[in-house]
């Protein structure tokens, strides 16, 4: 490779760089084969779903702008069209670039807006699941409690009388 910059040969101090960015970029693209939709079939509950989804929306929530190959039919007018196409590329890049950095940003906000609330709705489940078993300990003890005898039968009926007196005295 030789890079030639106002007729000085650039190559040895800018090769490797442009060499080592090219490589970065190539590798950047590329993705694992976990990193597929298929993985997620491999979830095992909805809540692995949800974080194996994330991941991968996170993975791929940008578009790219980059050359791609005009397909081209055969012969002269194909070719002709073809050049036609990749000049017409490169004029409208620019508000191509525009718009979707604009997309991108918008992808990156709700992604982050859906991740925040997964968490949150995560988190308000988890607080029920412990406020239901705290409600189910409760309700075994007062079984425990009504089976123990009729002690706990009579603590309620006072309960109960308790109340009652509480209300007339109001009322």
């Amino acid at each position: 490779m030789q890079l030639l910059i106002a007729g000085e040969d650039r190559s040895r101090d800018l090769g490797p760089a442009i060499v080592r960015g090219a490589s970065q970029t190539r590798a950047a693209r590329r993705y694992a084969p976990a990193d597929s939709a298929l993985s997620l079939k491999a979830a095992k509950d909805e809540a692995d779903f949800a974080e194996r989804f994330c991941r991968l929306v996170w993975m791929r929530h940008s578009l790219r702008t980059d050359d791609f190959p005009i397909p081209a039919r055969p012969g002269w007018r194909g070719r002709v069209m073809a050049g036609i196409k990749r000049v017409l590329w490169k004029l409208l890049r620019y508000q191509h670039d525009r718009i979707a950095f604009q997309q991108n940003l918008l992808n990156e906000l709700l992604i982050a807006a859906l991740e925040l609330q997964r968490r949150l709705l995560e988190r308000r489940a988890a607080e029920v699941l412990d406020c239901l078993a705290g409600f189910e300990r409760e309700l075994r003890e007062l079984k425990a409690r009504a089976s123990a005898g009729s002690g706990a039968r009579r603590g309620a009926a006072r309960l109960s009388r308790h109340r009652m007196a509480r209300r007339t005295r109001r009322g």
